[in-house]
C-alpha cells in the first residue's frame, strides 16, 4: 500500500489536475485509481457528458442538491476508463479529492478497491466513511 505523505503528494496533485479541468461551479473534483503497488492506472476529473467540463445548473456552492448536477462524478468516469483499459480488476486505491458523494460511493463499492484516500470535506462525508467502513474498506483523511 501507498504510504499517507505518498498519497497526500498525490492528492496535491489531483487538486492541480482537477483545477485544470476546469470541474464544475460547485467543486473541482479528480479520482486516481492505483493498483496493489502503487501504479498509477487512470485519472479523471468531473466532466459533462457532452464533454464540457462544467455544469449548468446554476449551482454555487457545496450544499446544493447533488441530484441537480449534470456532470459525471471523476468517481465513475475513472471506473468506467479503468474498465475499458483492462485495468479495472487491478484497483487497489482510490484516491479523491473530495470524499464521494452518496451516489458514487456504491460505483466505489462495488469496484476491488481496498482504500479510498480522500481531501477536503462534503456534506454527507461523515455517511459515506460509515458505509465505507462498514464494508471493511480503509478509509484515510488526508
Amino acid at each position: 500500500m501507498m504510504d499517507q505523505s505518498l498519497l497526500a503528494e498525490v492528492l496535491e496533485h489531483a487538486n492541480g489536475f482537477a483545477t485544470a479541468m476546469g470541474g464544475c461551479p460547485r467543486a473541482t473534483v479528480a479520482t486516481y485509481l492505483f493498483d496493489k503497488d502503487g501504479r498509477r492506472l487512470v485519472r479523471a476529473a468531473n466532466t459533462r457528458f457532452d464533454g464540457r467540463c462544467d455544469c449548468n445548473d446554476g449551482a454555487d456552492t457545496l450544499t446544493t442538491a447533488s441530484s441537480t448536477c449534470c456532470a459525471m462524478h471523476s468517481e465513475v468516469s475513472a471506473l468506467i476508463t479503468a474498465a475499458k483499459e483492462g485495468s479495472y480488476p487491478f484497483i487497489h486505491t482510490v484516491v479523491v479529492t473530495r470524499p464521494p458523494c452518496i451516489k458514487c460511493l456504491p460505483y466505489l463499492l462495488e469496484s476491488p478497491a481496498e482504500v479510498l484516500a480522500v481531501g477536503g470535506g462534503w456534506p454527507d462525508r461523515d455517511n459515506t466513511q460509515a458505509v465505507w467502513e462498514r464494508f471493511g474498506r480503509e478509509w484515510l483523511q488526508l
